[in-house]
């Protein structure tokens, strides 16, 4: 891509902007460029070292691909209301990302999961990773909210989607014995989920655990206390038996899921009447 003047100066203020949200495989992390709409040798530096973090040639060429990324990236960056806390074990901009990749699709483990299991076709469809829902059908039983959280959030396996190399945020989530033997990733059911997460010290519960959905108060703890990256857990009662759903934020009250497929309406659309608001790493 020949860039030159403005076009070179977003790309340094693009590259900048990453830089200060200090995500593994996205940061830069010595000093910002100066934006001078100028592309040398410490601007060119800065593009190899980004497409070296992300899998990619690091040949220093700005083409489709590294663009690519780097509109993803910025695209993350504006959901969120402030740089989020020092980068430990969860890469929040991967999880989210990983959510829009993979809210309509299979996931990367190739496998969904039903009441009856993980099936290895869906209508006489065999399923793989990355496999649209649209060229499925209905799936009868789905039950995959939990299975696709464990993905966007843990470590399934990576793979490249249009070019851009997707994995999950990274968290040390240890995979159910029976997840493991269908050949498929993490935890599959919300009442298994949530206290995994809280005894693995790999989520906090933010205030009381069951608050009414609908509540002021509710929204307003999502909106300060949270966000994009963290949890919500759904319950149709008050006890963690009752546990039903399970989304990401992608927004500062939007979610995705799966069973159905969504990403980017409010968390007050899904239909279940009690929520745990759950704060990763």
């Amino acid at each position: 891509m020949g860039l030159s003047g403005e076009d070179v100066k977003h790309l340094q203020n693009a590259l900048n902007t990453i830089a200060q949200y200090n995500q593994p495989k996205f940061d830069t992390a010595n000093a910002l460029l100066k934006t001078d709409g100028i592309f040398g040798v410490r601007t060119k530096a800065r593009v190899v070292e980004f497409q070296s973090r992300n899998n990619i040639v690091g040949d220093g060429i700005v083409g489709s691909i590294t663009m690519n990324l780097i509109n993803i990236a910025m695209d993350v960056i504006k959901r969120l209301p402030a740089p989020p806390p020092p980068v430990g074990i969860y890469k929040r901009m991967f999880a989210i990302i990983y959510a829009g990749m993979f809210h309509d699709k299979i996931t990367s483990d190739g496998r969904i999961a039903t009441k009856t299991g993980y099936p290895k076709a869906v209508n006489g469809v065999n399923l793989t990773p990355g496999l649209p829902f649209s060229q499925i059908g209905a799936v009868a039983g789905e039950e995959d909210c939990t299975h696709f959280i464990s993905c966007c959030i843990g470590r399934p396996p990576a793979m490249k989607v249009m070019g851009t190399h997707i994995e999950g945020g990274g968290l040390p989530l240890q995979t159910a014995p029976h997840v493991k033997q269908a050949g498929a990733y993490g935890r599959d059911t919300v009442p298994e989920m949530v206290p995994h997460l809280v005894s693995a010290k790999l989520a906090t519960v933010v205030g009381p655990q069951f608050q009414p959905r609908d509540l002021p108060l509710t929204k307003h703890n999502i909106l300060t206390k949270l966000q994009p990256g963290d949890l919500i857990a759904y319950a149709s009662k008050d006890k963690p038996a009752n546990y039903e759903h399970l989304v990401i934020l992608v927004g500062p009250t939007a979610i995705a899921c799966h069973t159905r497929s969504r990403f980017g309406p409010d968390f007050d659309t899904i239909g279940f009447p009690w929520v745990t608001l759950l704060r990763l790493p």
